[in-house]
């Protein structure tokens, strides 16, 4: 694959599924094991363990979903990369001026609708609770920063498959050009150290604020010592 064989289009809502899988690979793996880190050989076990492996997994797929409507809450600009019909990558960006109070209002009353039925369940609500915690991270990063800004990348994401291969630099100069053309000069994001943030600081981008949690809810998602730091980012047009 190389980067010519790529083509970038506007995101349609057909598109969604395809994208709430790219967020749900990035953010939310699945459980491979019990808590002991082994799959069970027993009869019963495995079959307690492979309702309890569903409803993990549908568990993620509506925390992906939430998340994926937060970020077109304010969303302006959607672009995705593709590959003979194939989703590999999405850029999400957001010029301030145009996010509508109906589009936010919309996207917020699908969020709720989606979280009610993680309550029922400690492995939901758990995430939500991650989810909460990380939302309020962006507002202390956003005040730390000490700006309003008028230009935000709200996600930006490329399949492991298709990394390595131009996909995210194709995508995101794109969204820098939008910006241009809208005028702005200056944007934000938010990454965190899941994420490969080397790229924004191969691109010459500033961090601009800083923050790291610990949450045991972290340790059971793979990170060591259960802590999560979380940065944001100005670049400029």
């Amino acid at each position: 694959m190389t980067s010519e064989t790529i083509m970038l289009r506007t995101m349609r809502r057909t598109d969604f599924p395809a994208l709430e899988e790219l967020v749900r690979q990035a953010w939310y793996a699945d459980d491979e094991s019990d808590d002991n880190g082994n799959v069970p050989n027993d009869e019963r076990g495995l079959r307690k363990y492979k309702l309890r492996k569903a409803i993990h997994l549908r568990n993620m797929h509506r925390l992906a979903a939430i998340d994926m409507h937060d970020f077109l809450s304010r969303t302006t600009e959607a672009t995705v990369a593709e590959r003979d019909g194939r989703v590999l990558g999405v850029v999400l960006g957001s010029l301030r001026s145009r996010v509508t109070t109906a589009q936010r209002i919309r996207h917020a009353i699908t969020r709720n609708c989606l979280a009610l039925p993680l309550l029922a369940s400690k492995d939901g609500r758990r995430g939500l609770a991650d989810q909460i915690a990380i939302l309020q991270v962006d507002e202390v990063l956003k005040r730390d920063a000490g700006k309003s800004y008028q230009a935000e990348i709200t996600l930006f994401v490329v399949s492991p498959e298709a990394r390595g291969m131009g996909v995210g630099r194709k995508l995101f100069n794109h969204m820098l050009d939008v910006f241009r053309d809208a005028g702005m000069n200056e944007y934000f994001l938010f990454t965190d150290t899941t994420c490969d943030y080397g790229f924004y600081d191969y691109r010459g981008l500033t961090r601009k604020a800083e923050c790291t949690i610990r949450r045991d809810s972290f340790t059971q998602g793979g990170l060591e010592d259960g802590s999560l730091s979380f940065f944001l980012y100005e670049g400029r047009c």
